[in-house]
């Protein structure tokens, strides 16, 4: 049987394999829920020949799962999370099942189904070219709060690697992503003195009253003809209303499409913490663009032409699509790795009670991959 043939016949064993995945509660703050995930999946990884390494990950997060095919360079690094963002004892209490056309669950959209996909694809791939090499997998235990400990990890497979897949959701049954949005987390922290609202004020400097004026200074960072927003998503300062405030902070979460504008929007923030609304106030800013942006590159176009050439073969016209949010597909494109988005399962409903995915994307998602790697990977 060819790679198609032994990948479209093996629906069923998506379905099962993504059922088994769903219902093991992988929030990233239960490690042992992850590591059970990355137990089936080092498991599947290991009867096809692959070497894997357990990545330990310092607390609360699992290991990240590495799998290896060969020696490198690889001609493809696929890339996954098995971390969920619903909090552990969510999958006991909505468990994987399907209504329809839709499959629901905790994490069957973000990313489980890609996940799946990608490991029925390997074995329609491996099943027909058995001595095939060239093939590198990360699951990483941490993705969701931003892959602070396995970007590293990634960022050592990335230097072994011609080109990325990245196996979150599609945005529709024929689209794959192209672009993210990057992604920085700031924090402006002031500190004033505290005095008597009423008897005393002017021995007080509150924090709270100068915190408010930054706050609008930043939402004026904002550039919505260039895509650039700016949200406040905390505030918290003072204790009582006849307190004048010692102290108050608060988040912002900034998405930008270019480099230029996270630099922009970095300097201003820089000059909005140096400015003082209210005297001797003093204020510290904390934080950085931890995803950069995945902008359109030549490179990222030419794994997006593979991929559309593939597609054809199975009756689809690929379309590219961007996102505002982020994945690690931001950061293998910021190294300079060639990178493809977006080729897991389509659906919505992410982080949410909600969450689905197509079922007949499955079967497409896997014939999808298994035809790419077949592709991109060497021949003896």
């Amino acid at each position: 049987m060819t790679v198609l043939k032994t990948a479209a016949a093996s629906a069923d064993r998506t379905i099962e394999l993504l059922e088994g995945l769903v219902n093991l509660d992988s929030a990233s703050d239960h490690a042992e829920g992850v590591n059970r995930v990355g137990g089936v999946l080092a498991d599947r990884l290991r009867s096809l020949g692959f070497s894997v390494e357990m990545v330990p990950a310092p607390p609360p997060y699992g290991e990240h799962v590495v799998g290896r095919l060969g020696p490198g360079p690889y001609e493809a690094l696929i890339v996954g999370h098995m971390d969920t963002a619903l909090p552990r004892g969510t999958a006991d209490k909505r468990p994987f099942s399907q209504e329809g056309e839709r499959m629901f669950g905790v994490g069957v959209h973000d990313m489980k189904g890609g996940i799946a996909c990608s490991i029925v694809a390997l074995e329609a791939l491996l099943g027909v070219h058995p001595d095939v090499g060239g093939i590198a997998v990360l699951f990483n235990s941490d993705e969701e709060p931003g892959s602070p400990h396995s970007r590293q990890v990634l960022r050592d497979l990335a230097g072994e690697t011609k080109r990325a897949l990245i196996l979150e959701p599609g945005s529709e049954r024929a689209q794959v992503t192209t672009g993210r949005k990057g992604v920085g987390i700031f924090h402006l922290r002031v500190t004033g003195i505290a005095s008597h609202a009423g008897s005393e004020p002017e021995r007080g400097a509150s924090a709270v009253h100068d915190l408010g004026h930054k706050a609008l200074c930043c939402l004026g960072l904002a550039d919505p003809a260039l895509g650039t927003t700016v949200n406040i998503g905390a505030i918290r300062g003072g204790t009582y209303p006849y307190v004048v405030a010692e102290r108050a902070e608060m988040g912002l979460d900034v998405r930008v499409w270019s480099t230029e504008e996270a630099q922009r929007v970095e300097a201003g923030l820089e000059a909005v913490s140096g400015m003082s609304f209210v005297p001797r106030t003093q204020t510290e800013l904390r934080g950085s663009f931890h995803r950069p942006p995945m902008e359109h590159t030549p490179a990222n176009q030419e794994v997006f032409e593979d991929f559309r050439q593939v597609a054809a073969e199975i009756g689809l016209d690929l379309e590219a699509s961007v996102r505002g949010g982020a994945s690690d597909g931001n950061l293998t494109s910021a190294w300079g790795v060639p990178t493809l988005d977006g080729l897991g399962p389509p659906g919505g409903g992410s982080h949410g009670n909600d969450e689905f995915i197509y079922a007949e994307s499955l079967a497409e998602r896997t014939c999808l991959l298994a035809l790419a790697l077949e592709r991109f990977t060497s021949q003896p």
